[in-house]
Parts: C-alpha cells; sequence; structure tokens
C-alpha cells in the first residue's frame, strides 16, 4: 500500500500541467523514507533523497545482542524479506540516492544504511548525516536534499563530491582506516569516528586521532578480542555562499564515507568488561562537539554508552560550573533509557536545581537524587542519552552552551569514585 501510494502520486504530478514529467524526484521524512525506498523503483523517477527511514534488514538484531531488530514474530520470513523489507526494493532501484540522517536514528540505523546501499546496482550514492543526533538532520544536511534535486532534476551542476574514497585493514591489534576526499579546495575538514557497541542508536561515537598526509586522513583503532568495530569518516565542504534554509542557513554540508564493520566470529560483549576504563564524561576542550542540540540550549549525549566509561553502581556524577558573578542558573539534567535493548529500559530521570556563585563550582549527585516516574532505580551504564540544560533565572532564556561568549559555562562532567 505504501508503494502504491508514492506510485499513485507521481501519476497526479505528471498530469499536472505545471509539472514537467522528465524531471521528477522523490523524498520522504521517517516514514516518508520507506516510502522512498519502496517507490524508488518506478522508471519515472530521475532522483530519489530518502530521509531517515528506508533501511534493509529490520528484522535482525544486533550483532551479539538478542534486540536490535524491529520486525518480530514473522510468520513466513523469506515472504517479508522479500515483499516488504526494503532490502527487496534497493537492489531494484537503478536512479541516483542521497541518504539523509543522523547518526544515531531509530528508525534508519547507520549500519542499516550502509547495508541498504550495499544492495543498488551502481555506485551513485551518498551518506550525510549529523554526529550523536537521533532522528533530527541538521543544516549540513537539509541542504544536501537542495543540492541532489538541483542537480539530478533541473541539470544544473552542483559540484557534489563524491562518496569519499575510503580503505579499511586490521593488522594484528590495530585497524588502519584511511580517506581521501575529493575536491579538497573546497574541504573544510575531516572527522574521523568509531565505536565498539553494536547497537547503532545508542553507540558512543568516539573521534579518533587522524593525521594527514598528503590528502589522506590515517587514523589507527585498537582492536579488542571479541568486540566489533565500526568506523567512518565525515567530510565537511565549504559551499560557495551561505544557503538558506527554512529554519537558518549554512556555509558547509557533510559527506560520509562508507562505514566498515568487523565483526568477530566470536563476539561476546562480556570483553567489554576487560577494556580500560575512565569516568570522564567531557572536559568541553573542544566544546560541545561530542553533543547534539535541536535548539542550541539542550545538550544531548550518548557517552554513557561508551563502553570505555567507568559507569560502576557506586559512582557518583560531577558536574563542574564556572559562574559568573551576580548570575544565577538553573541546571536542567534529563536521563532517557531507550533503545538500549530489551529489559535494560529503566524509564526517564531528572534533576534540576539553581545554582549561584562565582567561579568554579562542582556539584556531586548520586544515582538516587534523580527523580523519576517508574520504580526502577537509576543505574549509570542503563542511560542512553544524558541532557544538559543551563537557563539565565532571570530572563528565563537558555544559554547557548556552544556559543564562544558562552564557553567556559561548563568545565567537566565525569564519574567519579568519592
Amino acid at each position: 500500500m505504501l508503494s502504491l501510494a508514492g506510485r499513485r502520486a507521481l501519476t497526479f504530478l505528471e498530469q499536472q500541467p505545471e509539472v514537467d514529467a522528465t524531471k521528477l524526484g522523490f523524498t520522504g521524512f521517517s516514514m516518508g523514507g520507506t516510502i522512498t525506498s519502496m517507490t524508488a523503483i518506478d522508471k519515472r523517477l530521475k532522483a530519489v533523497a530518502p530521509f531517515v527511514g528506508g533501511t534493509a534488514n529490520l528484522h535482525e538484531n544486533y550483532p551479539g545482542m538478542n534486540s536490535g531488530g524491529v520486525i518480530r514474530n514473522i510468520g513466513d520470513l523469506e515472504l517479508y524479506k522479500n515483499t516488504i523489507d526494503p532490502g527487496a526494493y534497493w537492489k531494484h532501484v537503478t536512479v541516483p540516492v542521497m541518504f539523509i540522517t543522523s547518526s544515531n536514528d531509530f528508525h534508519s540505523t547507520l549500519d542499516r544504511i550502509y547495508q541498504s546501499m550495499d544492495l543498488l546496482p551502481h555506485d551513485n550514492w551518498r551518506v550525510t548525516g549529523n554526529m550523536h543526533a537521533n532522528h533530527g538532520p541538521g543544516p549540513e544536511q537539509w541542504i544536501m536534499l537542495t543540492h541532489w534535486f538541483k542537480q539530478h532534476l533541473t541539470g544544473i551542476d552542483q559540484n557534489i563530491p563524491a562518496t569519499p574514497p575510503s580503505t579499511f585493514k586490521i593488522e594484528g591489534n590495530t585497524a588502519h582506516f584511511t580517506v581521501t576526499p575529493a575536491q579538497q579546495e573546497r574541504l573544510k575538514d575531516v572527522e574521523i569516528y568509531y565505536s565498539y557497541h553494536p547497537n547503532a542508536i545508542t553507540r558512543f561515537w568516539k573521534k579518533a586521532t587522524a593525521n594527514q598526509e598528503a590528502d589522506t586522513w590515517k587514523a589507527a583503532i585498537p582492536v579488542h578480542t571479541k568486540l566489533p568495530l565500526y568506523t567512518f569518516a565525515l567530510c565537511r565542504y565549504k559551499l560557495a555562499e551561505e544557503q538558506p534554509l527554512e529554519k537558518g542557513s549554512t556555509k558547509t554540508f557533510s559527506l560520509n564515507s562508507r562505514e566498515y564493520m568487523h565483526i568477530p566470529a566470536d563476539i561476546d560483549l562480556a570483553a567489554f568488561g576487560q577494556l580500560p576504563k575512565s569516568g570522564l564524561i567531557d572536559d568541553f576542550s573542544k566544546s560541545m562537539a561530542n553533543w547534539s542540540s535541536r535548539d542550541g540550549g539542550s545538550f544531548k549525549t550518548y557517552k554513557f554508552q561508551d563502553p570505555e566509561l567507568d559507569t560502576a553502581p557506586g559512582n557518583k556524577l560531577a558536574l563542574t560550573l564556572n559562574l559568573q558573578e551576580g548570575q544565577d542558573l538553573l541546571l536542567g539534567l534529563g536521563i532517557d533509557s531507550k533503545f538500549n535493548g530489551h529489559g535494560k529500559d529503566i524509564g526517564n530521570f531528572n534533576h534540576g536545581r539553581k545554582v549561584s556563585g562565582k567561579g568554579p563550582q562542582t556539584i556531586l549527585l548520586e544515582a538516587k537524587d534523580f527523580n523519576s516516574k517508574g520504580d526502577k532505580p537509576l543505574e549509570w551504564s542503563k542511560i542512553s542519552t544524558f541532557t544538559i540544560t543551563l537557563t539565565d533565572a532571570k530572563t528565563k532564556q537558555k544559554i547557548k552552551l556552544a556559543d564562544s561568549e558562552s564557553a567556559g559555562f561548563l568545565r567537566c562532567i565525569e564519574l567519579i569514585n568519592p
């Protein structure tokens, strides 16, 4: 029915006198992304751009976990795979594809996006996604929707670089990742990310140390016995001029390299316990780079799902703020435990207080200091997202923590063993 609805929409459009029926494209958000994947086989289309939806293999669990599959209790699995799963359609799609997403999207997980692109009978595809976010692409992604259709529907060359060429090789206990982006005269920066966690929704993407050699960026990433490894690069490009969007504007756009996945045959997530641990959540030396925000005021991180974070039950949460004299702030902390897997959802928690003073001030919190409407206790290891908001008590305006003038309000957040 979804595919039929999409095709009927195309039929309606091609019958309108103001529409050039030879220049049709298709895009949709969330479930609309799924409809896009199912409609993309229509030969009347010249290009498609699914947003946060439309990936194959929705019935498969994450490697090493008994959760992750969103299609359950299927009577005839083969019938589902050949008719309803988007993977049944991607292998027949011949038009260019721009997949627009977020790194932690729940509806189109990053791993499944690349599995879907691997099904295409051609290489004319791109993936663009904002980091540490779920189901909310940012300006660098939205601009690609406009550019993709301008290029493929109007014939106006947007000079869109190819998917950044990359390599991945494991030698001993080290994975070697390289990326060599095209059009480097426009390149602003390159970020290489990796994670050991198979849960594609809640994994924390760590930024690897990348070294540039000529036109290639390289990263050496430790490989651990019995643990998977996921890695890719985000390449950020400068636009010729700032481009307006429905909300705001952007001077840059980003394209992802291919994602590489190393899944050992003897995968055992109990090996997380053997990783070196640190209690540091963020020292904000890179501002809010490990966080995401939709409004510039409330910031969210997946850091608690970093297997190298020390989330021992007895630890306390220490937040160090740097306060200005005479400014009272309202501190709001929010905790979510969704998408961690069966039996790991312990509900939502929050903590709020007024903070005053001058200079650095550390707030020490125990798990029991967070409020919840549920009856399950808070466990640091089961936090999927942690959100922080600072609000000016007088103006009731949220502090824009990523702005340069607000730099320094947050000094450090860590889990400590007092």
